[in-house]
């Protein structure tokens, strides 16, 4: 246990708690030495422990030792002073990844020493669920190729064997009185499956619906025929269109300036190529990013970000914003203002983009997305299709790996936020 406690801070005594029960029940215990020294050999060790001063050594060695991880990875090997002996340090996980038990016992050896009366331990668990893993894992039908999808599941296997038998040792010492029950010492456990979710925070990805399925299959389907050809993430199909390679490119109404520059041909814009019936026609939804004030400065720093926004916000700022770029402009007067200058009439590549905002009535369903860590699960959706496009993964497999991946990541998010605006954090 990495620790600037004293040697016998974690020294629990289990015997005698033990003892302590089973006299209560009028039992008389008896030990072997086995028994004892295999409680001995659970107790932490730590670096004063072993004549280690801990203040010294770099947080590059304590990262080394935390990321090995058996097979890729060692442990950290190191000796104390003169002796022979080698110590091996390496990451809890293929022990008790939580840290927990040294904790306990640490807290319960301070109520033997009775030095406090309560203990309340949280229990931050922020890694991929097990359970997630297990859905995706149970899609494959090879084998061997465990290895090349997560070779961490075998390590996750004997943790999760770990933490089972550790609940029920707790647990089961806790109704017998040895441990304290949970008046006294309680651990709570919190994980991605422990949230409470408020209104906009239970958001999930239903991308591997039948139209999911449908419309990625094309895309692939079309990539094989030459009909399409994907050209990379954000910004990075446009040269393919640029240089002629692609004859229409689906793009942002954002990169209309810089295509402006860099085009030597002439060209125009259309709205987004929809399936038709059965499928109605709807308005598309805005893009965009958001500019954040954060707390903590001086009330000097705050009269200057309301400037900053109102400036931002003025008409004549929206309008030459949208004109000069291509992005949308925020407020109805800006609109107003391009059009009383006639501007779209004048560049009607610039109106497609507001003209499919106004394909439906504006209702709860279309007028927006909350999707919590965007840029992540953005991230996520593109790896899986970028899979499906190279012939990795069938559609249906890429599309649920999608959808577990992104929604592990808006289950963080909803975990983290929920608490936040609930002042747990």
């Amino acid at each position: 246990m990495f620790t600037t406690l004293t040697p016998d801070a974690a020294q629990y005594d289990f015997i005698a708690d033990l003892d302590r029960s089973l006299i209560s029940k009028g039992i008389k215990g008896s030990y072997p030495d086995v028994m004892k020294k295999r409680w001995e050999s659970l107790l932490p060790v730590s670096p004063l422990e072993l004549e280690i001063d801990p203040c010294p050594l770099k947080v590059a060695i304590a990262v080394t030792a935390s990321a090995s991880f058996p097979p890729l990875v060692g442990p950290i090997t190191f000796t104390v002073g003169d002796e022979l002996d080698y110590w091996h340090t390496g990451d809890g996980g293929l022990y008790e990844n939580l840290g927990l038990e040294s904790l306990l016992f640490t807290f319960q050896k301070q109520m033997q020493d009775r030095k406090v009366r309560r203990a309340l331990i949280l229990a931050f668990n922020s890694s991929y669920p097990f359970s997630v893993g297990f859905k995706q894992l149970k899609q494959r039908s090879q084998p061997w190729t465990l290895f090349n999808y997560d070779f961490s599941r075998i390590p996750q296997v004997m943790e999760e064997r770990a933490t089972a038998y550790w609940s029920l040792f707790y647990r089961s010492l806790q109704i017998e009185g040895v441990f304290p029950d949970d008046s006294r010492l309680r651990v709570l456990f919190l994980n991605h499956e422990s949230a409470q979710w408020a209104d906009g925070l239970d958001t999930k990805l239903l991308i591997n619906s039948d139209f999911g399925l449908m419309h990625v299959g094309a895309l692939a389907r079309w990539q094989k025929e030459g009909l399409f050809s994907y050209g990379g993430r954000l910004e990075e199909a446009d040269n393919k269109f640029i240089n002629r390679d692609c004859a229409m490119l689906l793009q942002s109404s954002g990169s209309i300036g810089s295509l402006k520059k860099s085009l030597t041909f002439d060209w125009g814009t259309g709205q987004l190529p929809h399936w038709g019936a059965p499928y109605p026609k709807a308005n598309t939804t805005l893009g965009g990013a958001t500019l954040w004030v954060m707390r903590g400065r001086e009330p000097a720093s705050y009269n200057g970000v309301a400037q900053f926004s109102s400036f931002v916000a003025e008409s004549s700022q929206q309008s030459w914003w949208a004109a000069t770029t291509g992005y949308l402009p925020i407020t109805k007067a800006a609109v107003n203002g391009l059009e009383e200058q006639d501007f779209y009439k004048k560049n009607p590549e610039q109106w497609t983009g507001v003209s499919q905002l106004l394909n439906d009535q504006t209702a709860r369903s279309n007028r927006g997305l909350r999707l919590g860590n965007y840029t992540q699960v953005r991230q996520a959706i593109e790896m899986e299709l970028e899979s499906i496009f190279s012939g990795k993964k069938t559609v249906k497999e890429g599309l649920d790996a999608a959808v577990l991946r992104g929604n592990a990541i808006l289950r963080h998010f909803g975990v983290t936020h929920g608490a936040a605006g609930q002042g747990e954090i």
